[in-house]
């Protein structure tokens, strides 16, 4: 999914509000590259299936996989957000193709064709 594409998507959504109640359609605000907004975007669509009010505290990559907090989730959304971060660790962050975690200075979830380019250890 293109950066175009997930910013249309949470435009048809109305956006997400941040911390600060603040609405944003910025794909940027979720801190992820390319490769897991449709993750974001599916995660997002079950969320509003439960009732989320998409009140966002924050949304990040950090050690090759995807931590997404929102404000207030039941039971129910909690499980939904582990199975997606679950499933951040083998998507590639820049292609959404299959990957796994490399490690280098930085910890990323990267296909071989992305951690090649980047010059890290397969």
């Amino acid at each position: 999914m293109t950066r175009e594409e997930f910013e249309q998507y949470l435009i048809s959504i109305g956006g997400v509000y941040d911390w600060r109640g603040n609405n944003t359609t910025n794909p940027s605000f979720f801190g992820v590259n390319e490769g897991w907004f449709m993750i974001v975007k599916n995660l997002i669509s079950e969320l509003l299936e439960f009732g989320w009010d998409r009140h966002m505290i924050q949304s990040k990559e950090k050690f090759g996989g995807l931590n997404f907090y929102i404000k207030e989730p039941t039971t129910e959304m909690q499980g939904i957000i582990m199975t997606y971060e679950k499933l951040s660790y083998n998507i590639c962050e820049d292609c959404g193709q299959k990957g796994s975690q490399r490690k280098g200075s930085w910890i990323r979830t990267l296909c071989d064709k992305h951690a090649a380019e980047k010059g890290i250890d397969l």
